[in-house]
């Protein structure tokens, strides 16, 4: 007979796998043979589609173009990565606003504001190698304070200052211009957006504490979800793909707040940050979110589990990141 996996113990012997009637097996005895243990089953992938190890961190204060990153799993300092893409005719893309995100294997930099106005431009790299970005294409027109989110696939852009309530969105494999994906319930510039993998959450960056939502392979304008319990400009958002987490705000709170993204639902308290901050970018490798901004500080959280925030080292391209974009991948 052929030899089969097997999972259960069985403690008589064999003939055939129809002789089998119990579900856990330590040994099994065939036409005479002794067989070890079974093969253990591979361990679930807990990786994120719209993520991974490495977190990137860009932009910021209209004074660099620097891309720094570190490895999420690990605390410690970043390490420069590289630069901006750099436009003939425009100069060095040293922007502040702009929106990041990610299919697991390259980052996405979307709009924001230099030294010469609002932007278009898409730039990208491939998180695994450091270098610097490569231009990818355009949003449907220039905007700052973007906030970004991906599925694993498609990344959408949405809000700005003169976006309106537009939402963009990419084919993040495949360079080129964006296209209208639909439009969001207020016409603002965004903070604090993330996604589950299928979902992708919004929140206005003054005047409310709501919610907004669009399942993100399909194009369609954004619908209610829930509501802050806190609310304030300058916010950043994460996910491990169940939950997503909130934190900061202006004029400085050190307020974290969470929600279950498949239960539409008002957000909880999660627990506080190290220090109040406001301008953040975040992310996220599926169990650590991190929260870099205001000054060079990052800190980080154990997303399934509320608690304070832990220091988890400093960025040193940056002393000072505001306002900038982060993404994550291997």
């Amino acid at each position: 007979m052929g030899i089969y996996k097997i999972l259960g113990k069985l403690t008589t012997q064999i003939d055939s796998v129809s002789d089998i009637q119990t579900t856990q097996i330590d040994d099994i005895i065939v036409e005479g043979r002794s067989w070890p243990q079974p093969v253990a089953a591979a361990e679930e992938d807990t990786g994120i589609a719209f993520g991974g190890g490495r977190g990137l961190f860009a932009g910021g204060n209209y004074t660099s173009n620097a891309i720094e990153y570190v490895t999420i799993a690990s605390p410690g300092n970043s390490t420069n990565f590289g630069d901006h893409y750099s436009w003939p005719g425009n100069g060095d893309r040293k922007a502040s606003g702009h929106g990041g995100c990610s299919n697991g294997t390259r980052g996405l930099f979307g709009g924001g504001e230099t030294s010469s106005g609002q932007i278009c431009a898409i730039d990208y790299v491939t998180i695994a190698t450091t270098g610097n970005a490569s231009d990818f294409g355009d949003l449907t027109y220039p905007k700052k304070l973007v906030g970004a989110c991906s599925n694993g696939t498609r990344g959408v852009f949405a809000g700005g200052f003169f976006g309106g309530n537009a939402i963009d969105h990419v084919t993040i494999a495949t360079t080129g211009n964006a296209s209208d994906f639909g439009d969001l319930l207020w016409s603002s510039y965004v903070s604090g957006v993330c996604s589950d993998g299928t979902k992708g959450l919004f929140t206005k960056n003054w005047s409310t504490n709501q919610i907004s939502y669009v399942t993100i392979a399909t194009t369609s304008d954004a619908t209610d979800f829930g509501d802050l319990i806190y609310y304030a400009g300058n916010m950043s958002a994460c996910s491990d793909g169940t939950k997503a987490v909130w934190a900061g705000g202006a004029y400085g709170s050190n307020i974290i707040q969470y929600l279950t993204v498949a239960t539409q639902t008002t957000t909880s308290d999660f627990g506080d940050l190290t220090q109040t901050r406001w301008n953040l970018a975040a992310c996220s490798d599926g169990t650590k979110g991190l929260f870099a901004g205001s000054d060079n500080t990052i800190d980080y959280v154990t997303i399934a589990t509320t608690a304070n925030a832990t220091t988890f080292g400093s960025l040193t391209v940056h002393s000072s990141f505001a306002q900038g974009s982060s993404c994550s991948g291997d």
